[in-house]
């Protein structure tokens, strides 16, 4: 097994953590939710950063919403600050921060 040594801090670095919101606002910059983010956009990523590190991120809950374009289907999102995780950006050298529905703790893993 390949040790990769340092790679949480690595993670969940501030340029990281920068790096995941510019990549989840694209094609979102105007909206109301991406706009208040990037109004305190130092400050959520510090909260992020904090949350993260001492493995209290929880994510928030999905709105789900139906779409009838072409054919109907039920559409759920993730609330934009949680787009803005390392988890949910592939900008980690091929790996993704997890944690387990069971609130088990977050981890690094290969993707």
């Amino acid at each position: 097994m390949k040790r990769f040594n340092q790679l949480f801090s690595d993670i969940v670095s501030f340029e990281n953590l920068i790096l995941a919101a510019q990549q989840a606002q694209r094609g979102k910059r105007f909206q109301p939710s991406t706009a208040n983010f990037n109004h305190h956009l130092e400050s959520e990523i510090f909260q992020i950063q904090e949350e993260l590190q001492n493995q209290t991120y929880q994510p928030g809950n999905f709105r789900t919403f139906t779409i009838n374009d072409p054919k109907t289907r039920v559409i759920s999102a993730a609330p934009y600050r949680d787009r803005n995780t390392p988890d949910n950006r592939n900008n980690n050298n091929g790996f993704r921060c997890v944690s387990r529905a069971d609130s088990s703790p977050v981890k690094a893993v290969r993707i």
